[in-house]
């Protein structure tokens, strides 16, 4: 057996990504060298070449234009607010934005460490009026995983099991609740916590960021930034174009990322630019992997509470890494579970398959 092998075993899915003897040959060598090392000495270099081969037909796709830039921005439909549900506002919460692929899944589950904060995994309430508006979306474009994320975090409100989650969920649905309604209760149940909304599906519409300051009491904004090389070769690996990108649309997946962390990032710098310096913070993802205790310890400032050394290990404990039973999956990375610690090397890992420069000018 493979777990006799290695004793600390990594996790039982890492089959699932790399599912034949040299895929999961290749897997250990780039995620648990230390294992490798430990049972056969020194690690071996990743195959030369895979990579380019892997990657070959991205490099050869033209460069994007500002042309094809505000093309893609004309196929968002922007939110329409319902104004009739927002009153009166919410209670502060926290708001992390930034483009899919940024490191926002560790870093909601940091949050999640601290003992003042509440911060389940993403449930994209923003982009829709109501809860049942929401629900039937999900329903009906097949991806059901999203209207697994709002139970599970029921679960943890109402520290319950998950039928009875299911059917509070159940009964929300059937009163045909606003979201601003929702957030309240929730709101309501975890005080004296603050709430942290992260959903990098917020950015790719600056109609629904600027939602946050109608419905909310003088919320924090956390803006994380990761390298555009980094976001674009991850989101293709996840293959998001998928199920991120509400849109129809031509674009192929490596220029969908591209378009995607670009258009994110410049209505983030929008909207945030009429925001006081007191309520906005910038986290650059490869600062936080490379000194996590002085970038949390600094956020934490920020915030106006105490850092606590828990939040340094967001693969210990109960900080709602799974879906709403133990044998689904949260909504969020799925690459969180192949780590055991906040690991810097996650920071560069995208320049191994890296062999041509193809960003925009833009970007």
């Amino acid at each position: 057996m493979i777990s006799d092998e290695f004793k600390e075993f990594p996790p039982p899915n890492a089959l699932m990504y790399a599912p034949t003897i040299e895929q999961f040959a290749a897997f250990m060598l780039e995620y648990y060298p230390e294992y490798v090392a430990k049972k056969f000495g020194e690690v071996p270099p990743l195959p030369q070449g895979c990579a380019e081969e892997k990657w070959r037909a991205i490099f050869e796709e033209p460069v994007l234009s500002e042309e094809d830039i505000e093309n893609f921005k004309q196929i968002i439909v922007p939110f329409q607010l319902d104004r009739s549900t927002i009153t009166p506002k919410n209670k502060r919460a926290i708001f992390v934005f930034s483009p899919p692929r940024s490191g926002s899944t560790l870093l909601r589950v940091v949050l999640e460490g601290h003992s003042k904060l509440f911060a389940p995994p993403e449930m994209d309430l923003l982009s829709f009026n109501y809860l049942k508006e929401r629900h039937q979306f999900f329903e009906d474009s097949g991806l059901v995983i999203w209207n697994e994320a709002i139970p599970a975090a029921l679960e943890e409100v109402f520290h319950c099991e998950e039928q009875e989650a299911r059917e509070i969920y159940d009964a929300y649905l059937k009163q045909n609740i606003s979201t601003h309604e929702f957030y309240h209760r929730l709101q309501s149940k975890i005080e004296p916590r603050i709430f942290v909304d992260k959903t990098p599906a917020y950015a790719i519409d600056r109609h629904i960021l600027e939602r946050t300051e109608e419905e909310f009491d003088q919320p924090f904004y956390i803006h994380l930034v990761r390298h555009p090389y980094a976001m674009i070769y991850s989101f293709l690996e996840a293959k998001l174009d998928q199920n991120f990108f509400k849109f129809p649309h031509h674009y192929s997946r490596r220029h969908l990322a591209e378009l995607i962390w670009l258009v994110s990032h410049q209505n983030i710098l929008h909207f945030l630019d009429r925001i006081p310096e007191n309520r906005r913070y910038t986290l650059y993802f490869e600062k936080f992997l490379n000194n996590p205790e002085q970038e949390i310890a600094a956020l934490c400032r920020f915030l106006g509470i105490p850092f606590e050394k828990g939040m340094l290990n967001p693969y210990q404990g109960n900080k709602m890494t799974l879906g709403a039973n133990l044998h689904s999956q949260m909504v969020g990375d799925y690459k969180f579970y192949l780590y055991r610690k906040i690991d810097p090397r996650a920071a560069t890992r995208w320049k191994k398959f890296h062999c041509k420069d193809f960003l925009s000018p833009m970007s």
